[in-house]
């Protein structure tokens, strides 16, 4: 009897887990900072927000938005380089600045709406910290976590609201339009939601799913868009985007789909691209119509190469979501069966449901296009939701199971940054 009450509780060992994943993210967040945040000369696409501010400082900001530009990211940045008067830590300083209002807006969402258990709400809190820092999009001066943030309100928004007055649908409608000003990537999330929306509206027509309320909210939000975006179409006729267009004559598409085909053949590794000059040289030989000129034709373009990617694609960003946020994927696919279960036999759906499916839909979906680098933060414009949504589930649990599965997470995603923490350890001493 004595040595049971000598071993550890299992609530014990639940604060032990959840003290060494934070001493990890602690650690993890110094080296991303030190490595990222400081380092002030920009890369990736970094170098064209940095030509955005700049063209912004030097010529106004309403030249950089006829460039084509991510507008709501522009004004954050050119606000903050006023006072830093420095661009680049400007850009990075507003995504650090962003990723933390994201945290607190879910915290928030969760201490006011949801009431996740006593019992495991701190730990979700702690894996929520660790999607966003792991993420690392905090550190870039990149538009990734704005995007994130709008994204984040809106699924937050659509839950939350109840009534359909005006100033709902208004709020709704402009989180969208902001998300698609931030980023010309974000169609692909407005595209399913609403296409997931007129589905269900078809086959549970209530007072969530129906005709009226979504085509009140499409049109609203187009409406709001070309509002926001009317400078660039008074000028020029046209709407202001972030497109990172390629210079020369092959596009994104062509250019990621004869990666794909070489990475397919066996002579190009994968989650690497090839030199650009390769694809022209490509598109020369064999014609313009060799490859697909945009990313809805390559789904298309050859049947057999798409779903050998598809398969491939869902692999990879398993292992993402894995890496990101620990072995939840098992309990959301439990929780998804369960749910779908119980809309075939009810026959009515709720927004958490929707939330459910729009989740696993995005992830289908985005495997479905021809890729050879599926980017995990394409999912931190939703994810972090679906996270709470999963843990409030996890809530139907005992206890003791709670604690369990926080337990095995904890470990989980402990695991995932060690090979990192032990090169940085190495490289540091």
């Amino acid at each position: 009897m004595n040595i049971l009450k000598k071993a550890p509780s299992i609530e014990g060992f639940h604060k032990f887990t959840y003290n060494i994943l934070v001493i990890t993210l602690i650690f993890y967040g110094f080296f991303l900072f030190r490595d990222i945040f400081l380092k002030f000369y920009p890369s990736g696409d970094e170098n064209k927000f940095l030509k955005d501010l700049v063209t912004a400082n030097e010529l106004g900001i309403g030249q950089a938005v006829l460039d084509g530009t991510s507008m709501p990211y522009l004004f954050l940045t050119y606000l903050f380089n006023l006072i830093i008067d420095n661009p680049i830590l400007s850009l990075k300083t507003t995504s650090l600045i962003v990723g933390v209002i994201l945290f607190f807006v879910l915290v928030l969402f969760d201490k006011k709406i949801l009431r996740i258990s006593s019992q495991i709400n701190t730990t979700v809190y702690l894996w929520l910290a660790y999607l966003i820092v792991t993420q690392a999009t905090i550190f870039q001066g990149i538009n990734d976590i704005l995007l994130a943030l709008f994204g984040n309100l809106f699924f937050i928004s659509y839950l939350m609201i109840k009534s359909k007055k005006c100033k709902n649908v208004l709020l709704i409608s402009t989180l969208l339009a902001l998300m698609l000003l931030t980023r010309k990537m974000a169609l692909t999330y407005l595209l399913l939601f609403f296409c997931l929306y007129f589905i269900l509206t078809f086959f549970f027509n209530n007072i969530h799913f129906n005709y009226r309320n979504g085509l009140q909210l499409l049109f609203t939000f187009s409406f709001v868009f070309i509002i926001l975006n009317s400078y660039s179409l008074i000028k020029q006729q046209t709407f202001s985007f972030d497109d990172k267009i390629l210079s020369g004559p092959v596009n994104w598409a062509q250019w990621d789909y004869h990666n794909a085909l070489l990475v397919d053949s066996g002579d190009q590794e994968r989650f690497k691209h090839i030199n650009i000059k390769e694809t022209e040289i490509y598109l020369n030989e064999h014609g313009q119509n060799s490859l697909p000129n945009n990313f809805y034709e390559m789904i298309f373009f050859n049947p057999i190469l798409t779903i050998k990617e598809f398969f491939i694609d869902c692999t990879v960003a398993t292992k993402y979501l894995i890496r990101q946020t620990g072995l939840l994927i098992f309990p959301f696919l439990i929780f998804l069966l369960v749910r779908i279960k119980k809309v075939y036999q009810t026959k009515s759906i709720t927004k958490t449901d929707f939330i459910y499916f729009y989740s696993l839909l995005y992830f289908l979906m985005i495997c479905f296009i021809v890729i050879t680098n599926i980017q995990p933060r394409w999912f931190l414009v939703f994810l972090p939701i679906t996270i709470l949504l999963i843990s409030k589930d996890l809530t139907k649990l005992s206890k003791e199971n709670q604690r369990f599965f926080s337990i095995l997470n904890n470990l989980t995603l402990i695991i995932m940054c060690l090979p990192y923490l032990i090169n940085k350890l190495n490289l540091f001493i």
